[in-house]
């Protein structure tokens, strides 16, 4: 049976965790709203052109991705809610980092075990380039 000691013991945690979430996501996404209108964005999406392109992805989305790619998945969520994004990119964006997502941390700890990075860091990153050309492909009216 459900009690309020229980359903209080749940709200806490409930409250813990959203606390930790809103302390990742709304520095990212205030960081974004102000790199968005800086010339940083610009000079990022230029870099990211090349991959952006392929995917059919905005300039835009390459900042979500190296969050994705070097952080973890929170504060790329947090800058793509701050850009303008349809449900395409936020899909592809999505398969991409989902894929491979916090490759620095990961990395070190798969050093640690004797991973060799130089084969795992460049399967990881194909596989997001794959999967997520696969999803731009088949994605109805992107054919």
């Amino acid at each position: 049976m459900i009690t309020w000691p229980i359903i209080a013991a749940g709200l806490k945690r409930g409250l813990k965790v959203y606390r930790k979430l809103f302390l990742i996501m709304a520095p990212a996404y205030v960081v974004m709203i102000l790199i968005r209108h800086s010339s940083m964005l610009e000079s990022l999406a230029n870099w990211m052109e090349p991959l952006t392109r392929a995917l059919n992805l905005p300039g835009e989305a390459a900042l979500p991705v190296v969050l994705g790619f070097s952080v973890n998945l929170y504060p790329a969520l947090g800058a793509i809610a701050a850009l303008d994004m349809t449900t395409y990119e936020i899909t592809v964006i999505a398969v991409l980092i989902g894929t491979c997502h916090a490759l620095v941390i990961e990395s070190a700890i798969l050093y640690k075990m004797g991973a060799r990075l130089q084969y795992f860091i460049p399967y990881r990153l194909a596989i997001a380039v794959a999967m997520a050309w696969l999803v731009s492909v088949l994605w109805v009216g992107r054919i």
